[in-house]
């Protein structure tokens, strides 16, 4: 296994071992004072009727199919019964989800880079994106999906570095995933990046690839048929229902193409700016050496997005910020590679994702969004210069 990298190290990346704790919190009070005014989404009001319904508590039909995935109405139903408010105990799960997501998506970072400052700047990155303060801070189930999904790729992550794969494991594995299918459908991208890294790994034969895919797919379609099942018979919905309406009430954009990617550059904000830029000098500097994970990781961030619109239909950052893990990674990858001014290009990319939102949803203007690109990109090259010339870059 690689060394973990010394404190001195990792100071000289530009950021110190608890900077991204402080950083983490300072951002959650600014998701609070910001956008706690948009805790009630649309949403809201099924997701918590739905657990009154599993708490016992309401006779009201089950609005758009939420019992169909019960997992992730089951802590708030446990805490309404205790005596919290129902919407409270929704936050509840959304707050303990964004510090699991956090720590997990730090986790995985740092098994694919070996770099404390990649996984550093990764998770920073993430926390500071407009879903998470909108949708993953809201009266809803977004951030423990995410939660999840992140903390399935750290157990793919394992799974794949096993001394002996072994076929328990891969069922084991297949199993959680079905599972975790009825917490939400976000928790699919840890099977996205087991597809590709099974692919390009060379130190399985084709043969045992072809036993992992079969272990896996037929141990995760057991389960979700059973779940299938048991949510039809206790709940009278299942998840090919909730499919089922969501294609049949889709929505109507007047250029879908252009919906897409207004939404998805809505996903990350201005990330984009450095994630396109890490991403294309990974490519040039490294992509002859990439190691197995980070080709399917690479592969998993580029397919993902072009299979999106013909798998589904709705063209919402909220649902493309599952992704974001796969996207995010390139960004921090390069900002690992600053000076001591990598702080402040965090700083103000926080501000400019965070305050564009604060204007758009609270103050209604919707042009804020090209001036915070501007700003942030000029900030990019001015920081970029300054390092350069300091000779700060480092390389990897």
């Amino acid at each position: 296994m690689p060394q973990v990298e010394s404190l001195s190290k990792q100071a000289k990346s530009g950021i110190a071992p608890h900077y991204p704790i402080a950083g983490l919190f300072i951002i959650w009070l600014f998701h609070i004072l910001l956008f706690n005014n948009l805790w009630i989404q649309p949403d809201s009001e099924t997701y918590t009727q739905a657990a009154r319904i599993l708490a016992g508590d309401s006779d009201a039909p089950d609005r758009l199919f939420r019992l169909s995935k019960p997992l992730a109405l089951f802590i708030p139903a446990v805490l309404y019964r205790l005596g919290i408010p129902i919407e409270w105990a929704f936050l509840a799960q959304q707050w303990g989800s964004y510090i699991v997501a956090c720590w997990a998506l730090y986790r995985w970072y740092r098994h694919l880079s070996n770099s404390s400052a990649v996984a550093s700047f990764g998770v920073l990155m993430y926390a500071s994106c407009q879903p998470v303060g909108v949708y993953g801070q809201a009266v809803l189930v977004d951030m423990l999906g995410w939660a999840v999904g992140i903390l399935l790729l750290n157990v793919a992550w394992h799974w794949a570095n096993l001394v002996r794969t072994t076929w328990l494991a891969t069922v084991g594995l297949g199993a959680t995933m079905g599972v975790c299918i009825f917490i939400k459908e976000s928790t699919l991208i840890a099977g996205v990046w087991l597809f590709w890294l099974i692919l390009v790994e060379q130190k399985w034969t084709w043969r045992q690839k072809l036993q992992f895919y079969t272990l896996l797919a037929s141990s995760f379609v057991v389960v979700v048929a059973a779940g299938f099942g048991l949510t039809s018979f206790y709940f009278e919905k299942s998840i090919i229902d909730w499919i089922a309406f969501n294609h049949t009430d889709t929505p109507q954009y007047a250029n879908w193409v252009i919906a897409f990617m207004l939404q998805t550059a809505r996903t990350i904000d201005v990330y984009w700016i450095l994630v396109l830029i890490g991403f294309l000098f990974f490519i040039k500097e490294k992509f002859n050496k990439i190691e197995k994970p980070l080709l399917a990781l690479l592969l998993a961030a580029v397919s993902v997005w072009l299979c999106y619109p013909l798998v589904w239909k709705y063209m919402m950052d909220r649902i493309l910020f599952m992704f974001a893990p796969f996207w995010l990674y390139w960004g921090a990858w390069w900002l690992a590679r600053w000076g001591r001014n990598v702080g402040v290009l965090i700083i103000v990319a926080t501000l400019s994702n965070l305050g564009a939102t604060y204007l758009i949803y609270n103050n209604k203007i919707s042009n804020v969004l090209p001036m915070a690109y501007a700003l942030f990109g000029v900030c990019c090259v001015v920081l970029f210069i300054c390092a350069k010339s300091k000779n700060e870059l480092r390389k990897f």
